[in-house]
């Protein structure tokens, strides 16, 4: 009776959790300044779809090869930017 409940609780839980990895990246991107990479820590989980997008607007996504590794985030040079060198 309750199984349906508990997996579906259960599986918010995982897409509240990617989501909210997701914002807090893009915020940090946002206030990034003076740097061009942001890493992660492996165990961080984030959807198909941001990775991509992420891709598209020219942001390198190195993913980690196991759960020690990191998330490297590499960003693009802003315009006119060039001290990040």
């Amino acid at each position: 009776m309750y199984d349906e409940s508990i997996n579906y609780a259960l599986s918010m839980r995982r897409h509240n959790t990617i989501r909210a990895n997701e914002e807090t990246l893009l915020t940090d991107i946002q206030f990034a300044v003076g740097c061009n990479v942001i890493e992660r820590n492996g165990t961080k989980k984030y959807s198909d779809e941001f990775l991509d997008a992420l891709g598209d607007n020219g942001v390198i996504v190195v993913t980690p090869e196991h759960k020690a590794d990191k998330w490297i985030f590499r960003l693009p040079d802003v315009e006119g930017n060039y001290d990040n060198y």
